[in-house]
């Protein structure tokens, strides 16, 4: 009877086609994330196809997922049309040669490929949207068109996946989407990945007192965030909480500012950078 009341769950058989324009070279979230994610359907039986941009450094090897890469990330946008035209080309060439059942993308911005393979090929489309709807900064009559084509991507998704409740409730507002559309899921981790040290290894590790007062920043050092308020606040609580220290781990465009910035508060004594950390190194500094 408990066989038939708790049945082992089946491995997912679904074939998916996946694409993400993002730099596989940088260790950042981004990395750490769609590389997580395709492990993820990998660990869940799933066949994957992705299509992203071909890394300089060691190519990635996971089980069930077929890469095909596109021309390595420059981050210019003079090659971004090129980039645009491989991808839609090699999607198409994908969705003929194999019968999808889903497809999965991410970065999207300026990319029109998932949505026109959705369109011809009716495959349901699934887009995760972990940062602003229009990325980076555009020239006004070109973000006017980065927008649109964002908002033609959300119409035709069959869902949108988005990591907060703000940025959820901002979807659905700013491009009127109906709630039952955008779901929203919380970036996983693996619980199992690397031995979480104690807070006197940790210290010990890092060089703190034993007896500190340690706050912790994980993410990417970019300049939507407001980090200038956040070391302010650190001055002020130097004269009411001693030994009080920052660790910030992460890196990103806006880093050498931040960095900078810590020198004229005069923090660099208190302040640490650790740069991006692997899921199992992080373990060993925030216990």
């Amino acid at each position: 009877s408990w066989r038939l009341a708790n049945p082992r769950p089946r491995p997912c058989c679904m074939k998916i086609l996946y694409f993400a324009y993002i730099d596989l070279d940088r260790p950042n979230a981004c990395q750490a994330h769609t590389l997580g994610l395709l492990r993820g359907f990998s660990a869940q039986g799933c066949r994957v196809e992705a299509v992203v941009p071909r890394p300089l450094g060691p190519l990635p090897d996971i089980s069930g997922v077929g890469f095909h890469f596109l021309p390595p990330h420059s981050g210019s946008r003079r090659k971004m049309l090129s980039a645009i035209g491989r991808s839609l080309g090699t999607l198409i060439q994908l969705c003929r040669r194999h019968r999808f059942q889903a497809l999965y993308a991410r970065d999207m911005d300026v990319f029109v490929g998932p949505r026109w393979c959705a369109q011809i090929f009716r495959l349901p489309l699934y887009l995760e949207v972990d940062d602003d709807p229009v990325e980076g900064h555009y020239p006004p009559f070109l973000y006017q068109l980065v927008r649109a084509n964002v908002r033609a991507d959300y119409r035709q998704a069959a869902g949108l996946i988005v990591p907060s409740a703000p940025r959820r409730r901002f979807i659905i507002e700013e491009f009127g989407l109906v709630p039952e559309k955008v779901h929203l899921v919380l970036n996983g981790a693996d619980p199992s990945a690397g031995r979480a040290l104690t807070k006197v290894q940790a210290r010990n590790r890092l060089g703190l007192p034993l007896r500190s007062f340690c706050l912790g920043y994980v993410g990417s050092i970019n300049e939507r965030y407001d980090f200038d308020t956040m070391l302010q606040a650190l001055k002020l609580c130097q004269g009411e909480i001693s030994r009080t220290y920052l660790l910030m781990v992460g890196d990103g465009s806006h880093l050498p500012q931040v960095e900078a910035r810590v020198r004229e508060l005069g923090l660099a004594d208190r302040v640490l950078f650790t740069g991006f950390l692997q899921t199992d190194e992080l373990s060993k500094v925030l216990p």
